[in-house]
């Protein structure tokens, strides 16, 4: 544990120590587990150690939900592995893979084991039936209410984890086992799929537990339907440390607001604009109406004719706005179509993003803006688009265009 409370604190950018714990803590209790050295209760010690320290990285407090620690990454949580359930896991994993070896002798002992454990336990002849009805832990007059085993087994602690877990066994006859996981069915063709399947399922019911919360839901319900929306969880791109301070709080709902404190109805009025309720989906007085045109470049005139235009229309929406919002405006984006970048463009984007990422989308702009030029102008002149190619550095311009644009498909396709 030393070394995850090192790695949690230091001085590592947050989203790092989470890759750092992913990478390098977890793992090494993963051979403790699957030889059984460590217990679920052991596991469990940690996992109760290592979450206070992950909301701390977090930035959020102890009553942030568990689940967006635990819930799915591909869901736009966190995916941490909770260790008290991994060791069921390898428990459901390492009676699988054993009874399922492509072994013949590790596959014999194997059933032999079971085939006493259970005799020993019931004092009946183990059918298929029967080694079923044990692994998934069913409780009936055929032996089990009544009997007990007096010694732990990997089958008994398999039989236990699957339990836990919601896995069902089923057995159709001797050797031929097949484990039923939410609605996949794993045979020993899947057997090191397991592992695999068994963290997926328990993420997402995570990621659906969280979503079903009345408070702390709602937001992840929206961010967890594409992987864009928590990009930044692994890699921190275009995420300043200000911003992760403030995200997780915000997508949970647990910013300081006056609307966020049920235990006292009396403060719950907002601060700045006097709205009965001060909260996160409270929005502020300002409403901003963006639009994105690409003129002709025929002289600066256009563009500013453009800027001029997209004012006009949407007068009267912000005629309408201005009943809600103490500040209604119009702004364009105005990028040309062969690639002109228009400066007043930057006053507009600097309002809700910084210089540096500006600097980026600029480039971007004009580049797609040239991009899709090219396209409607050779789908104008032959009839279509031709494949994409790598650039090349022409000395000499064929006057005729439709001739230009032959000659260099010709030129990729030789050096291809």
């Amino acid at each position: 544990m030393l070394l995850g409370e090192k790695i949690a604190k230091s001085k590592l950018a947050p989203w790092q120590r989470l890759d750092a714990l992913k990478t390098f803590f977890f793992p090494s209790f993963v051979f403790q587990m699957r030889t059984q050295q460590l217990s679920k209760s052991d596991m469990k010690i940690v996992d109760d150690f290592i979450r206070p320290l992950i909301k701390d990285t977090l930035y959020v407090d102890e009553s942030a939900a568990n689940e967006y620690i635990y819930g799915s990454a591909k869901m736009g949580l966190l995916g941490i592995p909770k260790l008290s359930e991994e060791v069921d896991i390898m428990m459901v994993d390492n009676a699988f893979k054993l009874l399922s070896s492509k072994d013949i002798r590790i596959h014999e002992l194997a059933w032999e084991d079971i085939l006493e454990h259970i005799t020993t336990r019931t004092k009946l002849d183990p059918s298929p039936s029967l080694i079923e009805k044990y692994l998934n832990g069913v409780q009936d007059e055929e032996g089990f209410r009544h009997t007990s085993c007096p010694y732990s087994s990997t089958w008994s602690r398999a039989r236990a984890a699957s339990t836990r877990l919601g896995v069902t066994w089923r057995c159709r006859e001797y050797g031929d086992l097949e484990l039923h996981i939410d609605d996949k069915v794993l045979t020993k063709i899947d057997r090191k799929k397991i592992c695999k399947t068994l963290k997926e399922s328990l993420r997402n019911c995570w990621a659906k537990d969280l979503i079903a919360k009345p408070s702390q839901g709602a937001a992840i319900e929206v961010t967890s339907r594409h992987k864009a929306s928590s990009h930044f969880l692994r890699s921190g791109d275009f995420t300043t440390f200000a911003d992760w301070r403030f995200i997780h709080k915000a997508r949970l709902n647990l910013l300081r607001l006056n609307g966020n404190t049920p235990w006292d109805d009396s403060i719950a009025q907002c601060r700045r604009c006097n709205a009965p309720v001060e909260s996160t989906l409270h929005g502020s007085q300002e409403a901003l109406i963006l639009d994105v045109t690409v003129p002709y470049e025929n002289r600066y005139q256009a563009f500013e004719n453009a800027r001029n235009e997209k004012t006009r229309k949407y007068a009267d929406i912000a005629s309408l706005l201005k009943k809600d919002f103490k500040k209604v405006s119009v702004e364009a984006i105005i990028v040309g179509a062969l690639g002109s970048w228009d400066p007043a463009n930057d006053a507009v984007l600097r309002k809700f993003t910084n210089k540096r990422y500006v600097n980026k989308l600029r480039k971007l702009c004009v580049s797609g803006a040239i991009n899709h030029s090219r396209q409607i102008f050779q789908k104008h002149v032959i009839g279509h688009i031709p494949q994409e190619a790598r650039p090349q550095h022409q000395e000499a311009v064929s006057a005729n265009a439709e001739q230009d644009i032959t000659r260099d498909n010709t030129i990729d396709f030789a050096n291809n």
